[in-house]
């Protein structure tokens, strides 16, 4: 099998990055890899030094396939409500809409990670918290600009929010059924428009 157009590195990545994410780094075997590339060993370490950095890679992949989206969206509205209920949204449909199997890789990597891989653990607790800082940003803008109630506390309510959001997506996958990242959504939308001044629900 041959990369096509593509360089090797960016196709053993396309074919690696989502088996990582199912199976996480202790669970995925050489053979997993040369399985899901179809290349040899010495293909795959030609290209890469070692299963760590394939890994490390990996996981930047699947994690720009969630940050990059979403920060899109949230660029593309102009108020702090709107900014939060297109978090709230994109992951209304997140599991239907991500393109990687296994959920979110964020979520997966800091638990496969934490107790079995250092540096990877701290990429992926990393990318978690720049969507909390995210969240916490558009909040404190929001008062800022008398877009959100100015008693709203900042920290605490982007906590529960995205660790609601988190929750969901994990039920949502443990029990394939979306059902659970729309009700959480649905209640997040109303929390917002309970903080959101008047003009802007």
């Amino acid at each position: 099998m041959r990369a096509s157009n593509r360089s090797t590195p960016d196709f053993i990545l396309e074919k690696v990055a989502p088996v990582f994410n199912q199976k996480g780094y202790v669970a995925t075997s050489l053979t997993d890899i040369t399985n899901a590339t179809g290349l040899t060993k010495g293909a795959v370490y030609c290209n890469f030094e070692n299963k760590e950095e394939l890994a490390k890679k990996a996981f930047i992949k699947n994690a720009e396939q969630v940050l990059l989206p979403l920060g899109k969206l949230i660029r593309a509205e102009n108020n702090s409500p709107s900014k939060l209920k297109a978090i709230t949204n994109y992951y209304r449909h997140f599991k239907y809409n991500l393109t990687l199997n296994g959920g979110c890789p964020i979520l997966n990597t800091c638990i496969d990670a934490k107790n079995n891989n250092d540096e990877l653990f701290i990429m992926a607790k990393a990318a978690m918290n720049n969507i909390l800082d995210s969240i916490e940003k558009v909040l404190a803008n929001g008062i800022r600009f008398q877009q959100i109630k100015p008693d709203t506390n900042v920290k605490t309510f982007s906590h529960m929010m995205y660790a609601a959001i988190e929750g969901a997506v994990f039920m949502s996958m443990v029990n394939d059924n979306n059902e659970y990242l729309k009700s959480v959504a649905d209640y997040l939308d109303q929390l917002i428009d309970s903080i959101a001044i008047e003009e802007l629900k």
